[in-house]
């Protein structure tokens, strides 16, 4: 296995299966203070107790020594995540895998269409957005989501993030 650090707290975990005989199941323990939620997507959210959303697990993938696609997925077992990777009798080996987290403060390519159509109206860039959510102030919102404040008067922008999936719903100027 090789960690691979991509900053702001992002990690990638790069698993080399080199013969069909070789393990296919690797196990991540995370801390026992979160929670695990699987998504739709195969990808797992990571929250606080309270709810708050800490990071994502991106969806697992693994390909062979061509390129090809190798089927692999994620069990949730406790506090423990499970990447299995399932290959074939025409997989070509060696395989790679990769478990990916990103931390909640980089859970930015999820804007909806609403938060993109505000942002735009106001005159705010996802750079922008970005650096609310990293260096703003957090406090509680509604309905399971948490506001990022930064600046004061005109030039306060509020980034409103959901708590479970890591969207930004919406952005306010001023």
């Amino acid at each position: 296995m090789a960690v691979k650090d991509e900053g702001d707290g992002a990690f990638r975990a790069l698993f080399h299966i080199a013969t069909s005989d070789s393990p296919r199941e690797y196990r991540f323990d995370v801390d026992p203070a979160f929670e695990l939620f699987p998504l739709e997507d195969g990808g797992i959210t990571v929250r606080t107790a309270d709810g708050d959303l800490a990071g994502t697990i991106a969806p697992p993938w693994a390909v062979d020594r061509n390129g090809v696609a190798v089927p692999t997925d994620y069990t949730i077992a406790g506090n423990t995540v499970i990447q299995r990777v399932h290959p074939s009798t025409s997989t070509a080996f060696p395989i790679v895998a990769d478990p990916f987290w990103v931390p909640a403060l980089m859970v930015m390519g999820h804007l909806t269409r609403h938060a993109i159509t505000q942002a735009a109206a106001r005159g705010v860039s996802q750079a922008l957005i970005k650096q609310v959510v990293q260096n703003g102030v957090r406090t509680a919102g509604k309905k399971g989501t948490s506001v990022f404040t930064q600046g004061k008067g005109a030039n306060r922008i509020r980034v409103i993030v959901d708590n479970k999936t890591g969207n930004i719903i919406t952005v306010t100027k001023g």
